[in-house]
């Protein structure tokens, strides 16, 4: 995740979302099983970007970790530094799976650059519920940006990049988680991780097998397929 312009905080995230089973997560939610609904998720966007605005000490830390999807970043996960966020959408949309939505938050943060100037970012949360336990959390947050053109982008350029084909196709599922094309994320996701097996992992721009290993068991649990 990159955030240009302002000052980043960075961490490693994932090892301690990974470090909880599922059903460890799922004993660690249960008494606090929220319903389907806007609420809901809106609660947890609170929480995460709560922490993440105290994201130097540990209860930041803590709060991030706990709302987010346990992900196993190839690049430490960073969040931008600042003083306070503005909301200026939120709401639930529709996915490709029957059922299932997601839910989108639009924050304006300001921060300042390393020359100390106040800077103002808008940024974008995706959030998707566990089908087990109901609980909401984070898959994405980054700087805002038209999804659908991103998919466009992505599907276009895919299979022109012949040395990394394998690598866009793992951003391309990015873009379709963000977008709500979560059966299309799955496939593509999994595209990516065939032509890993060929590739040289040592080039800047593989694929992340981890990671992607990790949002198919994210959509795995987002849409009990």
């Amino acid at each position: 995740m990159r955030y240009s312009l302002l000052v980043l905080f960075v961490f490693t995230v994932a090892s301690a979302a990974s470090s909880q089973t599922p059903a460890t997560q799922r004993a660690n939610t249960a008494h606090n099983t929220p319903n389907v609904s806007k609420e809901s998720a809106s609660e947890v966007a609170d929480k995460f970007l709560g922490g993440a605005k105290i994201i130097e000490l540990p209860e930041g830390k803590k709060a991030v970790t706990q709302t987010m999807w346990p992900i196993r970043f190839r690049i430490s996960f960073s969040t931008p530094v600042f003083n306070r966020y503005t909301t200026v959408f939120e709401g639930l949309f529709d996915t490709d799976v029957s059922g299932v939505e997601g839910y989108k938050r639009i924050v304006d943060i300001e921060g300042r650059n390393e020359a100390g100037t106040t800077l103002t970012t808008r940024f974008m949360l995706i959030l998707y519920q566990d089908q087990t336990d109901k609980s909401w959390r984070v898959i994405t947050f980054a700087k805002s940006q038209d999804v659908d053109h991103a998919v466009g982008y992505f599907r276009q350029i895919t299979d022109q990049d012949k040395e990394n084909v394998g690598y866009n196709y793992y951003i391309l599922g990015l873009s379709l988680i963000d977008a709500g094309k979560l059966s299309e994320a799955r496939e593509t996701f999994k595209k990516s991780l065939s032509f890993a097996e060929t590739e040289d992992s040592s080039k800047i721009l593989s694929v992340p097998k981890d990671e992607v290993l990790d949002y198919l068991t994210a959509l795995h649990s987002i849409t009990s397929e």
